[in-house]
């Protein structure tokens, strides 16, 4: 399984891999920087919907990858031998967009799950 989480859980989760440009100052793990946010998107001063930053997200992100590019990218930096057991991690919202539960972390377990793969977000699971 493939979990997703924010920031506030990380010392929950299995695996953890932050997917964002930056962290809190009290967390530190690996960033795999192919998932984070294009630095156009990331600096947009924009209040976008999550449509629209879908949009974006896929077309500048997602839509240059593929599982196997991703798969052996993260299990590389967390030293797994397979794509299983981690949490990619973000921040918990991302202020640039309107709906205040949004987290491009969505986005990234939702095309996971359509490459049918196992992703859900990390709710108090036991490691």
């Amino acid at each position: 399984m493939i979990y997703t989480a924010g920031f506030l859980n990380v010392r929950k989760v299995p695996n953890p891999i932050a997917i964002s440009a930056s962290m809190p100052d009290t967390v530190h793990i690996p960033v795999y920087e192919l998932l984070t946010p294009s630095e156009k998107l990331g600096n947009s001063r924009l209040k976008l919907s999550v449509a629209e930053y879908a949009r974006i997200y896929h077309k500048e992100v997602l839509s240059n990858l593929t599982i196997e590019i991703v798969s052996t990218g993260i299990c590389r930096i967390l030293g797994l031998r397979s794509f299983d057991n981690l949490t990619l991690v973000s921040w918990d919202r991302d202020l640039r967009v309107k709906e205040a539960v949004f987290s491009h972390r969505h986005l990234v377990s939702k095309w996971l799950r359509d490459k049918g793969l196992d992703c859900i977000e990390w709710f108090g699971r036991a490691c």
